[in-house]
């Protein structure tokens, strides 16, 4: 587990001095409270800072409150689908740094969605085996 937190650190050496930045937020939308539970202790337990939302129009509330880096959002919400708040929130926010979160299922919806300006896409469920995986495309869409 060292080893994964050192991957994620948001502390990084430049020219021989350390540099501390704040930690990441990530605001997760989801209807799925289990969802957003297993996505948020993974997150928390490499340092980053999380906010939850359950659907699209209380995830642009706290985007806007809190300007996360970086928003994992959940395609297949009843209400507004997450392709349609994954536009809302460009919308409010062009530089908004969403990722989408879809089984295998929903293909080409992720792909609609990358093509609409999502930076990356991760499926569930997470399992021990694609942990890395998620955590790898949180933090490089964060610092792109």
């Amino acid at each position: 587990m060292e080893k994964l937190l050192d991957l994620f650190a948001t502390e990084y050496e430049s020219n021989g001095l350390r540099i501390n930045r704040l930690p990441l937020t990530i605001l997760i939308v989801d209807d799925s409270n289990a969802q957003r539970t297993l996505l948020g202790y993974i997150f928390r337990s490499v340092g980053y800072s999380v906010v939850e939302a359950e659907d699209v129009n209380s995830g642009l509330e706290m985007y806007r409150k809190r300007l996360p880096d970086v928003v994992t959002m959940d395609l297949v919400m009843p209400g507004m689908s997450g392709l349609q708040g994954l536009l809302e929130f460009l919308d409010w926010d062009y530089k908004a740094k969403m990722v989408v979160v879809s089984t295998e299922a929903y293909r080409e919806t992720v792909k609609k969605a990358i093509a609409n300006g999502a930076k990356n896409f991760f499926a569930k469920p997470i399992t021990e085996t694609n942990l890395k995986q998620v955590l790898t495309i949180v933090k490089s869409v964060a610092v792109s």
